[in-house]
């Protein structure tokens, strides 16, 4: 085995005697001291995350990504990666306003899911949950993760999130082994074509989930005719 694989293997054995279940129980509560909403440049989307706040806002993904976050193409997987952009000031999220966050029903999944934080083990496809070792906020009130993934309308089981997070290791397979033979321009259009699919081509009026899945199906067969 070589390095890279026992760092991999050493990972997945600490996720998995970390992870919570379900009604495993964790004690946090929040004192909107607003510091994990500042000095952020991570605050990373997940497509079923723009269509959420789109919904919300009554805005299209496209509208919600040019005026909110950006987008680029990731170092190691060599696909699209969108985020939001943080304001100039303190490096802070845009929707962070004077009485906390402005689309808190709808916040990103990072977000929602703090102070827990969430992992895909590849080889055993599945997501393991988490608490993150943090600096805010007290110990004064208990909750059971399903409860937590509850108020903001996420499941402990989330089938959104694991079709996305099987779909986008494949993609970064795709693209490291095909990249080399592709030119430039060809590359550009895959990349566009990736974010059109993956991020922005939604009806807000219709169902997320059906959509995303002719969207995948319509991305992965032009790769496969690449």
């Amino acid at each position: 085995m070589n390095t890279t694989n026992r760092e991999a293997e050493r990972l997945t054995q600490q996720l998995e005697t970390a992870a919570l279940g379900p009604d495993d129980t964790f004690a946090f509560s929040c004192d909107r001291c607003g510091r994990c909403c500042r000095e952020r440049e991570d605050i990373l989307l997940n497509p079923g995350d723009l269509f959420r706040i789109a919904k919300f806002l009554d805005k299209t993904p496209r509208q919600i990504m040019e005026e909110y976050g950006e987008g680029y193409i990731g170092p190691d997987s060599q696909i699209p990666v969108v985020r939001l952009k943080p304001k100039a000031y303190r490096k802070t999220c845009p929707f962070l306003g004077p009485d906390g966050c402005k689309i808190h029903v709808a916040k990103p999944t990072v977000c929602a899911l703090f102070p827990l934080g969430r992992a895909y083990i590849y080889p055993k496809d599945k997501l393991v949950y988490f608490c993150q070792d943090i600096s805010c906020g007290a110990k004064t009130e208990t909750h059971t993760v399903r409860e937590w993934l509850a108020e903001f309308g996420r499941e402990y089981e989330d089938s959104d999130t694991l079709a996305w997070m099987k779909l986008t290791p494949r993609l970064s397979l795709w693209m490291h082994k095909h990249e080399p033979s592709l030119s430039e321009t060809k590359k550009q259009d895959l990349w566009a074509q990736m974010l059109r699919l993956c991020y922005l081509q939604y009806d807000i009026r219709q169902s997320f989930t059906p959509q995303f899945a002719a969207n995948t199906a319509a991305l992965l067969g032009q790769m496969a005719g690449a």
